[in-house]
């Protein structure tokens, strides 16, 4: 789940690394649920597919301001509202993902604990990498493995 936008080049991640990990040193782990499954269409022939809780969740809006808070630069996604969703796809068009959710909607819903905040970047041709994993109140340095 995005929680700021837009951020900095991974080379610049050094000096944000102790206000982010101050920020959210005094969260306590939380539990996410997504509940629902939906797409938007950009245009004819591009939509996306995401998943979002039905409810919203205090911990997941605390997280996110507090992480804002660190770095208020980034505050694409506070100015309008944050929205909390994880984008599952990008298809070329509706019916795309029309047939794509009827066959993913199976999985859902998910739930998992939210312990770390992943920074991540990616470069113009490569899927995002996770480059920090800065843990929550009481949880331990090391990260989950993938």
């Amino acid at each position: 789940i995005n929680m700021i936008y837009p951020f900095y080049e991974h080379n610049h991640f050094a000096p944000l690394l102790d206000r982010l990990t101050n920020s959210v040193s005094a969260i306590v782990p939380f539990k996410v649920k997504l509940d629902k499954l939906s797409y938007f269409a950009h245009s004819a022939t591009s939509a996306t597919m995401y998943g979002a809780p039905l409810t919203q969740d205090e911990n997941i809006h605390k997280l996110q301001g507090a992480l804002h808070k660190a770095v208020p630069d980034c505050s694409e996604l506070s100015a309008s509202g944050f929205v909390p969703h994880l984008t599952v796809g990008q298809f070329r068009g509706e019916a795309a993902a029309k047939d794509k959710l009827a066959e993913l909607s199976k999985n859902f819903p998910v739930e998992w604990e939210v312990t770390h905040v992943y920074v991540i970047s990616r470069g113009p041709d490569s899927p995002f990498r996770i480059r920090h994993a800065i843990p929550l109140a009481g949880v331990t340095a090391a990260s989950p493995s993938f």
